[in-house]
């Protein structure tokens, strides 16, 4: 997993995460969070790569990457408990 856009809109962030991981799949896309999925590439050959990234401040997001074919509803639960960091 990765971390917090620390800096930046949420449309800022959202702009940033598609020219650097291109969506395959777009899963959601509302004004709190997108989600979407991605080839991974070399990076995880073989798996299935997700990115969401949620409306919070500061705004979060995160990377998954799962064999193909693991439950989506199971990544979902991980990605609904997206949130910042508490201080």
């Amino acid at each position: 997993m990765s971390g917090a856009v620390s800096k930046g809109t949420f449309a800022e962030g959202k702009s940033a995460l598609q020219a650097v991981m291109k969506p395959v799949k777009v899963l959601e896309d509302t004004p709190k969070r997108f989600l979407y999925t991605f080839d991974p590439g070399a990076l995880a050959a073989g798996k299935t790569g997700w990115y969401a990234i949620a409306a919070t401040t500061p705004v979060c997001a995160t990377s998954l990457m799962f064999p193909a074919g693991t439950d989506e509803k199971m990544l979902r639960a991980i990605v609904d408990s997206l949130a910042p960091i508490k201080k």
